[in-house]
């Protein structure tokens, strides 16, 4: 085995049992006597500052800003009791004039009406017509020629 590869295994082994000793013993919180509902044998402190949500606080200002406003809507029975009875006389009587019979249309009298037809004439016209002549084929343009420079 190679000197190199000796120090690279070496050095991987050490980091790991490193690493779990830290996981081991560097944050047990069970040694701290703590148990759920009965006060804590010690003082704990925190090591940055957080943000608590208090329920309690909250719904009382949520409530004293509620109580800072006037009431905008004031409910009144009688435009209400209006509004219902209007709207309940609108379905009644789309519903009664939907189940009444229907008016019969009036059916128009065929017999008494008459078409009258009315021919055409026709016209026919003689007129000279002149052609126009052929139009020459168009010609291709000649490429041009490079003019061979000559140096005197």
């Amino acid at each position: 085995m190679s000197r190199e590869i000796w120090w690279k295994t070496v050095s991987l082994v050490t980091a790991v049992g490193l690493m779990a000793l830290v996981l081991a013993f560097g944050s047990d919180i069970s040694g701290t006597g703590l148990e759920v509902g009965v006060d804590a044998p010690r003082d704990f402190f925190a090591e940055r500052p957080a943000d608590v949500f208090d329920p309690v606080a909250t719904e009382a200002a949520q409530q004293r800003a509620l109580d800072g406003f006037e009431e905008l809507y004031v409910p009144v029975p009688e435009t209400e009791q209006s509004i219902e009875d209007s709207i309940e006389a609108v379905f009644a009587f789309a519903a009664s004039n939907a189940l009444a019979d229907p008016r019969p249309l009036p059916q128009p009298d065929f017999a008494a009406s008459t078409t009258t037809t009315i021919a055409e004439p026709t016209t026919s016209s003689t007129a000279a017509s002149a052609t126009a002549p052929p139009r020459p084929p168009r010609r291709r343009p000649q490429p041009r020629r490079r003019r061979s420079s000559r140096r005197s």
